[in-house]
């Protein structure tokens, strides 16, 4: 390697030797009909640009599916289908079919499926598997978060008890949440209040007191939405005291709006009241325009990581020329915030989004991005912080740490602090041999810190400042880990023994290439991802679901990695 070989040129070596970064069209074309494929794409670009494409996902189907249940109606059958494909095996519920489960959406995805009697399977394993994430001090991580913190505890109590089950030690948690709650708003009461009543927990006179004062004061508040009001009511009515003196709350509260979420809680509050009878038929047709043909319920936002998705895998299939890339780049430097992208146009930017927007835009040869310093800025404050973060298995420190460097790379910015990043994503590797919390790896954080260690070694290496080899010290162990996620059909489940979904096997399978190695069966896991290509060209995140936007650069990308 040159000696004056700068920063800039080691970035875009790595950028271009890494596997997903080329075109691999003849590749490609023995697995797939690229032309079908493209029609995909062509049929959701629209005039400005961008690409769309109506897709459920769990939280307007949540709010949606609450007011059916408020108005005593059911959604349709395919509404029904998505619901039931958001179960991840026996370890929850995702946030859209095909992806890793996580406990908030499994607390939304439990409640619809007992609004409706959809029978959850496997309910013991699922309640043992949440049990094992109490910790010693009473409360209860995550595979998000290992440590014990308010939401997951108040979480975790609900789902178990959906699962006719409870924590293995009720009276720790009872304590816990007692002696680390400090209430800011009126969810946190009413899922401590009723965390504390699933759990036996009796109030003491000075509790209910305190309880009492912070919902009165609240009330008293002007322009409360319906949901701290349904809050607030519902936590002064498991404190069993009368609600029928704040009746007056509903007033001017009737009319829908155009926020899902709020008509949710409208509705739940006029159930309390016994009003919802009067508004059934305002309700259903809101509801029902809302639901989709293929099933589950969609605002109508563009979103930014489905479009980076589609323009990815476009080049993969060397078919980006093919439509209007500058016009598709055009828009999504417009909609960028002032320091990166969030979910949707012009919103919050977080990494993920971030990245993805920038591997976009480099690879639709643009380079120039008007608010790069602030970019830069943040990626390195999010580097520091993530380092620096005292509570060792929370998810997004790997997450942030592999989007930093992502950022650094695409940006050609000189990184820092590379040995103590190392340092960092090593303190999530389990002796199982994939990373995660202690004795619960899985494949998502697996892949964060396999890229990690990928590119920082990649990098200290070619700049010949430093050699490390930590990723070569684990690489059969967790090569060997990764590849026991490998289900006989073919894909990978995000832990070994539960089911195949397309997020999961792309993780494994760019992970393994960066580990130097393959799946142990390689053409299994091909067919298995060929077979959630639909006849729209496109790829569904389950074999009975309808194509997902989300899902096109997963299946793709791990198509041309295992072609090559």
């Amino acid at each position: 390697m040159d000696e004056m070989l700068t920063n800039t040129s080691i970035w875009q070596k790595i950028f271009q030797e890494d596997i997903l970064y080329n075109n691999h069209e003849m590749a490609l074309a023995k697995h797939l009909d690229l032309k079908s494929a493209f029609r995909y794409f062509a049929e959701n670009q629209s005039k400005n640009g961008y690409f769309h494409k109506e897709s459920p996902v769990i939280y307007d189907t949540f709010y949606f599916s609450g007011i059916l249940k408020c108005v005593g109606r059911m959604p349709s059958k395919n509404t029904i289908e998505y619901t039931k494909s958001l179960q991840v095996g026996s370890i929850g519920f995702s946030e859209t079919t095909g992806e890793t489960p996580w406990t908030d959406k499994s607390y939304m995805a439990i409640q619809m499926f007992d609004w409706f009697d959809i029978p959850i399977q496997k309910k013991n394993e699922m309640a043992t598997f949440f049990q094992n994430f109490q910790n010693p001090d009473g409360g209860f991580g995550s595979l998000s978060c290992e440590n014990s913190n308010f939401r997951n505890t108040v979480e975790t109590i609900f789902i178990l008890n959906k699962l006719d089950s409870k924590p293995r030690f009720a009276g720790q948690a009872a304590q816990w949440l007692t002696k680390n709650t400090e209430v800011k708003n009126p969810w946190e009461l009413c899922h401590l209040l009723q965390s504390l009543k699933l759990l036996n927990h009796s109030l003491n006179k000075e509790e209910k007191n305190t309880f009492d004062g912070f919902i009165l004061n609240f009330l008293n508040r002007k322009n409360l939405d319906n949901e701290s009001k349904y809050y607030c009511i519902k936590s002064l009515s498991i404190l069993g005291i009368s609600i029928a003196q704040y009746k007056d709350l509903m007033k001017n509260s009737h009319s829908i709006s155009n926020n899902a979420k709020e008509n949710y809680y409208l509705c739940e509050l006029l159930s309390i009241y016994n009003e919802i009878k009067n508004n059934i038929d305002e309700f259903y047709p809101y509801v029902k325009r809302h639901e989709l043909p293929q099933g589950g319920f969609s605002s109508s936002e563009v979103s930014i990581i489905k479009n980076c998705f589609m323009a990815h895998s476009l080049y993969l299939m060397g078919l980006l020329g093919q439509i209007n890339k500058d016009k598709f780049a055009e828009w999504l430097l417009s909609v960028a915030g002032n320091e990166g992208w969030g979910p949707i146009p012009s919103s919050q930017q977080y990494h993920e989004y971030t990245v993805a927007a920038l591997i976009a835009l480099k690879l639709c040869g643009k380079t120039e991005i008007e608010n790069k310093d602030a970019i830069i800025n943040v990626a390195k404050l999010e580097m520091s912080n993530a380092i620096n973060f005292k509570n060792v298995n929370n998810y997004h420190v790997l997450r942030t740490i592999k989007n930093s460097l992502e950022m650094f790379m695409l940006l050609d910015i000189k990184p820092e602090n590379l040995l103590r990043a190392a340092n960092k994503v090593m303190e999530y590797y389990n002796e199982e041999g994939g990373f995660g919390p202690k004795h619960k790896p899985y494949l998502y954080a697996t892949f964060w810190a396999v890229r990690s260690l990928y590119l920082i070694e990649k990098y200290l290496n070619y700049s010949k400042k430093i050699f490390i080899s930590k990723l070569g010290r684990v690489r059969e162990k967790t090569a060997s880990w990764i590849n026991s996620c490998q289900n006989q059909d073919g894909g990978f489940g995000p832990m070994p023994n539960q089911p195949s979904n397309i997020q999961s096997t792309f993780c494994a399978i760019y992970s393994l290439w960066m580990l130097d190695n393959l799946p142990k069966d390689k053409e299994n896991a091909i067919a298995w991802i060929l077979s959630l290509q639909k006849p729209d060209g496109g790829f569904a995140g389950h074999i009975n679901m309808e194509s997902e936007m989300l899902h096109i650069l997963y299946a793709i990308g791990s198509l041309a990695t295992l072609a090559n």
